[in-house]
């Protein structure tokens, strides 16, 4: 009789344990979920496509007929392709001192040139395509915007940290240090993505390492904070004080949330390196998954795929009209935006 008392026993047992052994697997097998639904609410169409578009090139600006692209290989290059018949025209700017980085945008008649190591911004006329004395210097920037000749937004250092200010002439400078929210440093945890919306005239501002966007006036007043889908509230990273410098560093890999960010009418385009509970593997390992969020609220939109072209994501994209131009390696596509999509 003990004996059988022993064996059921036993056998209990080894049924408990399979049965959490075979729990465990189940969990351990299950695709890692991250809390969110993605609504996608069309696809692209390709329409288009233009094969010299320069390998290290990046959109310096864009008008319904004309995509200015800068080079980060040669900083004082740019290039015009034309959206109806794919034309390219090279332009260099000249001006009097070298120039080792920078970033170019392109605005109607006139053109802004960053000198990104001396941190000077210069002002020139398309017409000439030559550059004189700087409007600003001085300033160490990592983000910046032009509004016209008078007025510049930029992120800038403030006692070690990330900080948005606005800059006119003559010198006036306008700050506001409530809109980038401190997590772990100032500096890498708030970093992100500045843009202005011409259409609202609103300025925001993405983070690239938590669920977070700002949406700001002209006057660098918060006009509301908004969330993305996801559910990545604090960033999460790991940074590490260099003390003979002054200065801090990543001592681990960033978890990246928010990879590229562009405004266009009203509406802010994200993509997102997260995907949702109730996407496929094979579609979100095969695209790009752009959101959208109306800027005139936070509200979210819906989702579209931008595809992988010969296994690789887009570089950068860009959204004129109805189109969507995105850059993959030289080559420029051009795609019409899903119906859905305002």
């Amino acid at each position: 009789m003990k004996t059988k008392v022993i064996i059921l026993s036993v056998l209990a047992a080894l049924s408990v344990v399979l049965v959490m052994m075979l729990r465990i697997y189940s969990n351990a097998s299950r695709p890692a979920l991250n809390g969110f639904d993605r609504a996608i609410v069309g696809e692209l169409s390709a329409i288009g496509e233009i094969l010299n578009a320069g390998e290290s090139s990046y959109f310096a600006g864009v008008s319904e007929k004309t995509i200015w692209l800068g080079d980060h290989r040669d900083p004082l290059k740019l290039i015009a392709l034309s959206l109806d018949d794919g034309t390219r025209s090279d332009h260099q700017i000249v001006m009097p001192n070298p120039v080792r980085a920078s970033r170019i945008m392109v605005d109607s008649a006139h053109f802004y040139l960053a000198d990104l190591t001396l941190y000077k911004i210069y002002r020139g006329s398309t017409n000439s395509w030559a550059l004189a004395d700087p409007i600003y210097q001085g300033t160490l920037f990592s983000e910046f915007i032009p509004l016209g000749n008078s007025s510049m937004f930029m992120r800038t250092i403030l006692d070690n940290e990330f900080e948005l200010i606005k800059k006119t002439q003559p010198d006036i400078t306008i700050e506001n240090r409530n809109v980038l929210q401190k997590q772990i440093d100032g500096l890498f945890c708030v970093d992100g993505a500045l843009r202005y919306d011409r259409h609202m005239q609103r300025l925001v501002y993405v983070y690239f390492h938590r669920n977070e966007f700002i949406c700001l006036d002209t006057a660098l007043q918060i006009v509301f904070r908004g969330s993305t889908i996801d559910t990545t509230r604090l960033a999460k990273m790991r940074v590490a004080e260099l003390t003979t410098r002054h200065a801090s560093s990543l001592a681990s890999p960033a978890y990246l949330v928010n990879r590229k960010v562009i405004v266009a009418d009203s509406t802010l385009y994200i993509n997102s390196l997260l995907k949702g509970d109730n996407e496929s593997a094979p579609a979100f390992s095969n695209a790009s998954a752009i959101d959208m969020y109306a800027l005139s609220s936070g509200k979210y939109i819906g989702s579209f795929y931008l595809p992988y072209y010969h296994g690789k994501r887009s570089r950068h994209f860009t959204i004129v009209g109805k189109r969507l131009l995105s850059l993959h390696d030289g080559h420029l596509l051009i795609y019409s935006l899903p119906r859905l999509v305002p």
